[in-house]
């Protein structure tokens, strides 16, 4: 779509009168997305036994859990 838009806006290797336009709509264009965030889910469909599972992945412990004492060195 950027070589089609170029195409169109006429921007060339010799004649760039028109790449601040281009620029304009291409950064403009990154911005599309934003009015369709709604759409993604919320953190409330993540449930407890999914973030169980993410803790023990990470290695990280739950409140039940009681971490294991570290060795001393001599």
């Amino acid at each position: 779509l950027g070589a089609l838009l170029t195409h169109w806006l006429h921007v060339t290797e010799a004649d760039f009168d028109n790449l601040w336009l281009l620029v304009t709509i291409t950064n403009l264009t990154t911005l599309l997305p934003l009015p369709l965030l709604f759409l993604l889910p919320s953190d409330s469909a993540v449930s407890d036994a999914d973030n169980t599972a993410l803790e023990t992945l990470d290695g990280s412990t739950t409140e039940e859990e009681s971490p294991e004492p570290a060795l001393s060195s001599l």
